[in-house]
């Protein structure tokens, strides 16, 4: 006899890619990105929000930080399989995403999630290194 599984509406991926510009043209080097998550998970809410909103759309199941390079495929709905390498330190959420939310990752409109976290923005003129005289 064969039974059908429930999903679990989970997913695993990157927090965040230390040293690597997001799509708003900032980073953060991974102490910096260790020391926030270790934050935001002290302060024992583990609710997932859509976009910055107040409407939660999952929990926060489980948290690592790979310390070596990773090599792995990403498949993302209607985009295909793509083959990333994480550095080492990158930070890694799983997710048991809300019934709502989960039709919204399977149709690839939720891709990702947003640290939503707060910063000083420091612009500097950074000298032009040159080869020695």
């Amino acid at each position: 006899p064969l039974a059908k599984q429930a999903e679990h509406r989970y997913t695993l991926g990157p927090v965040y890619v230390p040293n690597w510009e997001d799509a708003h043209g900032e980073f953060t080097d991974e102490k910096t990105l260790q020391k926030a998550l270790w934050s935001w998970v002290r302060k024992d809410d583990r609710n997932i929000y859509l976009q910055h909103s107040n409407q939660i759309a999952g929990e926060m199941v489980e948290m690592l930080t790979w310390p070596f390079e990773l090599e792995t495929d990403l498949s993302v709905p209607n985009q295909g399989v793509t083959k990333y390498t994480f550095p080492p330190e990158t930070p890694f959420m799983g997710v048991v995403w809300e019934p709502w939310a989960w039709d919204l990752v399977k149709q690839g409109e939720l891709r990702g999630y947003s640290i939503g976290g707060t910063a000083r923005r420091l612009e500097a003129e950074l000298p032009v290194t040159g080869s020695p005289a």
